[in-house]
């Protein structure tokens, strides 16, 4: 302490009180200007220098290549198995004459692939089988596209007529390009299958190398894309490029300086100048960071204009984290530094550095292998209550239900833990006594949804005490039965007029309960050999016009009476009326900014609630949505749930931070209620008698009279093993131990601006799980970490006889 408070007075007087006495400093300069001439003379520098030369060089050519494309793509078909059933029967001659002739014109070996998939059951777990047959059928399809015979006229009377194809007809289909004739038989295809193949924009992206195309077509936009370069391939970048291979060289040729000045010709002269041994180990340890300061500048700036100009990615992050690159470098060069005083060995500085080093990924290693298991995945992403009954569902497609006797939460029914799964519902069916739900699974770039059979749970039939007592033995609460498939592309399921509504790729669909009945009671096997449900018995009807379809990011709710849907469907606000037997169109609103961004709706008898990620909230009526307004005092934050209060223009938003908040549609005021839960809210939603449920805290759930802001009940589930050993264990020693990988939290804030970040690549799910990132922590943490070493390597310096 005595040293400390020598330097900060020598400081002090140096810089404040003796202006005269400038010439003080200078020798402290010359120190640091020959640190950086020793950087620049260093052969290692410009061997490096070369190495990123050439990786910049390497990747500069990588690019995107945008062209007109109207090739057909897997996931610009929506309910595939009902688009490959329209197809076989149209070869069979059932379908009309558009779809005959597309259908006549495929390949023999392309209609035996469809017949075979048609005669399988979907639900067989024979994934690769129904992959193949969709890429066979799309390839066909887009060979199709390059045929100038596919148009007729007695096929597409109407074509002629056309606004998108009437030019091109008029030309004459022999006289057409390649890319016209792809074009036209496109818009062919889109108005004979309206219902399964999405319109085609026209615009093809394809990742490039010096303007050649890499791979096929891109899944995704532009957006997307770049969301992907910025997450995933900077990361890569920084964490290997710099984060290990720069870091780990420049300790290695860092490692000589503290232990060349010990020297004593080197030192004996140093010392014989008026200088406080202080700032001369500081010096000389500052300017050591210039080696990596240097190399860490040039990559940077390179790679921000090569991201700039090859792929429209100006992120001023990547220059902003340079100095948190250069902090990472002085973490470990503090330690090879303390080391070179004491041994005075630059092979001992390096060995101790990397023990260092590995000490520290160890233990951030196994600390980020068990939070996501701790912290992330257990969250609950729903909760509600049904027929008495507390529910959540959780990020790994877990179904729970409480137990009021153990005071904990047990599965509800059997299921596998698999991150790549979310549970839709459940929804509770009040006449027929039945809780149902499905799952959809997570792509790397979006929410693939659902297809595969509805889950059924009989509550009548799970409750005398035999099945209780069986379901202690077993581990779950109830059993379920595999009901008929849900729609292909299932995303969102809702309760609406005592049944549900599914919204999926190919449209809204309802439940019918009495039809679920009757395909509960069809039998799935005969004399042992299974047989394919009957489809007549399906209870979904599509309840959405012809050619209606939903695309990504999409997000539906319903109004209290059921009449209306309003959705929020890429970028655009659009509202469905009931009439006898479906909804109708009746207005859509587009709304301004980038239509890929995600977003949630909510709405009550008279007014509506829309969220964007990184907007304001908005609010309209629903009979003029044209006129949005924006919310004051809000948060601009990605969303993660928005649901309509029932009482008054009230609404609830939970935000990925964890902040819960109240929307008044009516005054357009924001307010943020100091109760339980509130930061670390995950979930809610609205109960019947008007509290509202919400989960935070992995183990929490609080129910709130938001009217009186006041806390009902909260529920907490004791920790599991994994959760007590992680708190107790694993993060006490993380918290202890030095954190240089904790500043990749810096990094990340720095370079995408976001308080959260994504569990996965899934740029559409907005209720997906996000890790809240600390970016400021980390940070000082590491800073007292190196003032500490710091100190003790200059009273060690101060306290040594030369």
């Amino acid at each position: 302490m005595r040293q400390l408070k020598k330097l900060a007075r020598v400081v002090f007087r140096t810089t404040c009180f003796e202006p005269n006495r400038r010439n003080n400093m200078k020798p402290y300069i010359a120190i640091l200007i020959d640190s950086f001439n020793e950087a620049v003379a260093s052969r290692m520098l410009w061997i490096l220098f070369a190495a990123w030369t050439l990786i910049l060089v390497g990747i500069a050519p990588f690019g995107y290549v945008e062209e007109k494309s109207f090739e057909l793509r897997q996931q610009d078909l929506k309910d595939v198995s009902g688009f490959l059933k329209q197809l076989e029967a149209s070869r069979g001659g059932k379908g009309n004459a558009s779809q005959q002739r597309v259908a006549s014109m495929l390949s023999e070996e392309t209609a035996e692939a469809i017949k075979a998939y048609n005669a399988r059951k979907e639900d067989d777990g024979n994934r690769m089988a129904r992959r193949e047959t969709y890429r066979k059928v799309t390839d066909s399809l887009n060979e199709l596209l390059k045929k100038k015979e596919l148009y007729t006229e007695e096929a597409w009377p109407t074509a002629n007529k056309r606004s998108n194809m009437k030019d091109l007809i008029s030309q004459g289909t022999e006289n057409l390009t390649e890319a016209e004739t792809q074009e036209l038989n496109r818009r062919l295809l889109e108005s004979s299958f309206s219902s399964f193949i999405q319109p085609a924009n026209g615009n093809g992206l394809w990742l490039g190398y010096a303007g050649f195309k890499l791979f096929d077509q891109l899944p995704v936009t532009r957006r997307q894309a770049n969301q992907f370069v910025e997450i995933f391939a900077f990361s890569v970048i920084i964490k290997i490029g710099l984060g290990i291979i720069a870091i780990f060289v420049a300790v290695i040729i860092t490692s000589s300086l503290i232990p060349d000045m010990l020297q004593a010709g080197s030192l004996h002269l140093l010392l014989s100048k008026p200088i406080s041994r202080v700032l001369l180990f500081l010096s000389k340890f500052f300017g050591g960071s210039i080696f990596i300061l240097l190399n860490i500048t040039y990559l940077l700036v390179g790679l921000y204009f090569i991201a700039g100009w090859r792929f429209g990615i100006w992120n001023e992050g990547l220059l902003a984290i340079i100095p948190v690159i250069t902090f990472v470098f002085i973490i470990f060069f503090s330690v090879s530094a303390l080391a070179g005083i004491i041994w005075k060995n630059a092979i001992v500085s390096v060995v101790l550095t990397i023990i260092f080093w590995f000490m520290c990924l160890v233990v951030g290693g196994i600390r980020g292998g068990f939070q996501p298991w701790a912290e992330v995945l257990p969250q609950s992403i729903s909760v509600s209550e049904g027929n008495g009954e507390l529910f959540s569902s959780t990020e790994i497609g877990q179904f729970r239900v409480w137990n009021n006797e153990t005071m904990d939460w047990e599965e509800a029914v059997s299921s596998n833990f698999d991150p790549g799964q979310k549970l839709l519902g459940p929804i509770w069916l009040e006449e027929s006594k039945q809780l149902v739900f499905t799952k959809a699974g997570r792509g790397g770039m979006g929410l693939r949804g659902g297809g595969g059979a509805l889950s059924i749970i009989d509550l009548d039939d799970n409750v005398d005490q035999a099945e209780k007592d069986k379901a202690k033995n077993r581990g779950y609460r109830w059993d379920s039965e595999n009901g008929p498939n849900v729609p292909d592309g299932t995303r969102q399921v809702l309760p609406w007029k005592g049944t549900m509504l599914v919204l999926a790729e190919s449209g809204i669909f309802q439940l019918d309960p009495k039809k679920l009945e009757i395909a509960e009671s069809v039998p799935t096997s005969i004399f042992g050999f299974s047989i394919p449900k009957v489809a007549a018995v399906s209870p979904f009807e599509k309840v959405t016009p012809a050619g209606w379809s939903s695309e990504r990011p999409d997000f539906m709710s319903v109004t209290p009476d059921g009449n209306q849907v309003w959705l929020y469907r890429r970028g655009e606000l659009e509202q469905l009326v009931w009439g006898e037997k479906s909804f109708e169109s009746k207005q859509t609103v587009k709304l301004e900014g980038e239509k890929n961004t995600i977003g949630l709706v909510a709405v009550s008898a008279t007014k509506g609630i829309v969220i964007r990620e990184n907007e304001l909230p908005k609010a309209f009526d629903l009979n003029k949505a044209d006129a949005l307004q924006e919310v004051a005092g809000a948060k601009i934050e990605a969303p993660r749930q928005l649901w309509y209060l029932g009482d008054a223009e009230q609404f609830v938003v939970v935000y990925q931070d964890g902040e819960v908040g109240f929307i008044d549609a009516a005054t357009l005021k924001y307010t943020k209620p100091n109760l339980t839960g509130q930061g670390n809210a995950t979930a809610a939603s609205v109960t019947k008698d008007g509290n509202l449920l919400v989960a935070h805290s992995v183990r929490s759930t609080s129910k709130w009279d938001w009217k009186n802001s006041t806390v009902v009940d909260t529920k907490v589930a004791p920790r599991t093993t994994l959760q007590w050993v992680y708190d107790f264990i694993i993060n006490p020693i993380y918290i202890v131990n030095p954190k240089p990988r904790a500043l990749d939290q810096t990094t990340a804030y720095l370079l995408q601006g976001k308080n959260t970040l994504g569990i996965s690549l899934d740029t559409t799910d907005v209720e997906q799980s996000r890790d809240k990132i600390d970016p400021w922590t980390p940070l000082w943490t590491n800073a007292i970490f190196v003032a500490v070493i710091l100190s003790i390597s200059c009273i060690y310096f101060v306290r040594q006889e030369f």
